[in-house]
């Protein structure tokens, strides 16, 4: 996942300037880990974000298209798998970030977004 640039700050960041961050998903535990720039030609350590985690199983598109709500802090979109017991085949979902972490994921496209590869 990557947050474009001047775009919104990660939930919990710090004050002060509004870099472009790299997000990144563990492979095994689904945690969302910020990568922050630090002006420098290097990343600092990652930093994990508070909230849910996204497991590939449960999630397995993610990406944040920057701020999606006009807070000014950077948000998340994703896909779910299909659900044999509402035998919905994926369903998008926009999640916001808070200043302490996420807020409510809110639905925006129901049933066929399990059959989409990629979100960008």
């Amino acid at each position: 996942m990557l947050t474009p640039a001047d775009t919104g700050k990660a939930p919990t960041e710090p004050a002060g300037p509004n870099r472009a961050d790299l997000w990144s998903r563990h492979k095994t535990s689904g945690q969302v880990l910020d990568h922050p720039s630090n002006g420098a030609a290097r990343l600092a350590d990652p930093r994990t974000l508070t909230g849910d985690t996204w497991t590939a199983a449960g999630r397995p598109l993610a990406t944040s298209l920057g701020d999606g709500n006009g807070d000014g802090l950077a948000d998340l979109w994703f896909t779910t798998t299909y659900d044999p017991q509402s035998q919905r085949s994926g369903d998008l979902y926009f999640q916001p970030a808070t200043t302490t972490g996420w807020g409510t994921p809110v639905e925006i496209g129901n049933a066929g977004w399990g059959y989409i590869e990629s979100l960008s």
